[in-house]
């Protein structure tokens, strides 16, 4: 093999982004709370980090269907 080792997605590789896509990958579906405990970080962050991974630019990563916690969807 030669060359560079492929780049991370700007998008995923932030580590705490990384967390929460991971605890995603094996949920059909998640609570808000779930994911903010799970992650260990505030309400504020977990809005954030589903908000950039739920774009279009982003790839889509997720869907959110119902963000009452979340005032920016």
């Amino acid at each position: 093999m030669s060359g560079p080792p492929p780049a991370l997605d700007e998008t995923s590789q932030y580590p705490t982004r990384l967390t929460v896509l991971g605890f995603l990958s094996g949920c059909l579906e998640a609570e808000f709370a779930a994911v903010r405990d799970y992650a260990r970080i505030s309400d504020a962050s977990v809005c954030d980090h589903v908000t950039v991974v739920a774009t279009v630019e982003a790839g889509s990563f997720l869907l959110v269907e119902l963000a009452s916690a979340c005032n920016s969807f």
